[in-house]
């Protein structure tokens, strides 16, 4: 039951039906702790807080972040929890606390995707610090090594928009 709505909740933020993608995830919550695999329901409470930032409702997505940091599942977990918190305060124009949570996860043991959608995350928040050799560095590596278009897309964007912020400044 839990994976299955998982699943669903998967499938509905790929669509953007995002207070959809939360119902989903919720359920799957509650059927996870119901079987007794923490594995599963701590990861999932990462969907849940996503969903609520993905939403604007940044209070819940504390609280349920706060419940998933009670959660020691393996080396990659915390990692996660920290690039959910900085996408809240990223999408709430906190660029430099956003930013001090990426840069403490940067080096922590993870997959290539992961990795890049944090040095992606990076190089926004650099960017909109106007800090531009140090944006450009973390785009660079999101190109050269991650697989996900979208992820390489967004990084040559950053690069289009330091271009244009040198160009400005230096005018």
């Amino acid at each position: 039951k839990g994976r299955i709505n998982s699943c669903m909740g998967y499938l509905c933020k790929q669509d953007s039906c995002f207070e959809e993608a939360l119902e989903f995830y919720l359920r799957a919550s509650c059927a996870f702790k119901e079987s007794g695999s923490e594995w599963y329901y701590a990861h999932n409470l990462l969907n849940v807080a996503e969903q609520y930032v993905n939403l604007g409702e940044y209070k819940n997505a504390d609280s349920v972040l706060l419940l998933a940091s009670n959660y020691d599942v393996d080396s990659a977990y915390y990692a996660d929890i920290m690039d959910v918190k900085a996408i809240a305060l990223y999408n709430q124009q906190i660029y430099d606390s956003a930013l001090i949570l990426l840069l403490s996860i940067k080096d922590y043991p993870r997959n290539i995707e992961a990795k890049s959608y944090s040095y992606l995350m990076i190089a926004r928040c650099y960017n909109q610090l106007l800090k531009i050799d140090k944006a450009k560095k973390y785009a660079e590596y999101v190109i050269t090594n991650s697989c996900n278009a979208s992820f390489r897309s967004n990084a040559y964007y950053i690069l289009i928009q330091s271009v244009e912020i040198e160009d400005n400044i230096n005018q």
